[in-house]
């Protein structure tokens, strides 16, 4: 379940919130043995706030649960449009996440219509970081975002956020 909207007199800031409940039927299929998929909670907010016609930053965080294990994460990443204001070429977007009491991750991502490549990297600052010498994990993802009608003439009826 999510909520969206704008702020501000142009409405020109966005923000959002969500509530995940997993495993609502409680499924015994696993790759492992005597597994108990326990439920899982999950709760996301954002605030994207525009800079100018060009640039925004964007504010986001999760806590999840799955008992007994939490996790609680945010940060922000500063984006930069490159090309037309309303469907801008590419996309830059650069920014920095805490993964509390474990890593903090620096994110690189590039949005090229209809694909966004992002590059992030784990640096370990638990406990562990002596054992794994502050080392983490790169991820790398890539995106396509498929619009399936875009004769709809409802298709702006309904925006969601784009991460």
């Amino acid at each position: 379940m999510s909520f969206s909207s704008t702020l501000g007199a142009d409405e020109q800031h966005h923000f959002f919130a969500g509530l995940a409940y997993h495993h609502f039927n409680k499924p015994t299929n696993s790759f492992y043995r005597n597994i108990n998929h326990l439920p899982k909670w999950v709760l996301s907010g954002g605030l994207k706030l525009n800079l100018d016609l060009y640039s925004y930053i964007t504010f986001h965080g999760d806590y999840t649960r799955q008992w007994p294990y939490e996790e609680l994460i945010g940060g922000a990443m500063y984006s930069r449009k490159i090309g037309d204001e309303d469907v801008p070429t590419y996309t830059i977007h650069g920014g920095m996440y805490l993964r509390y009491n474990d890593a903090v991750i620096p994110v690189v991502k590039m949005d090229y219509y209809p694909f966004s490549l992002a590059f992030s990297y784990d640096i370990n600052v638990s406990q562990l970081a002596t054992a794994s010498s502050s080392r983490g994990g790169v991820e790398v993802s890539l995106s396509y975002i498929a619009y399936v009608n875009k004769d709809n003439s409802t298709k702006e009826a309904l925006k969601c956020p784009k991460f």
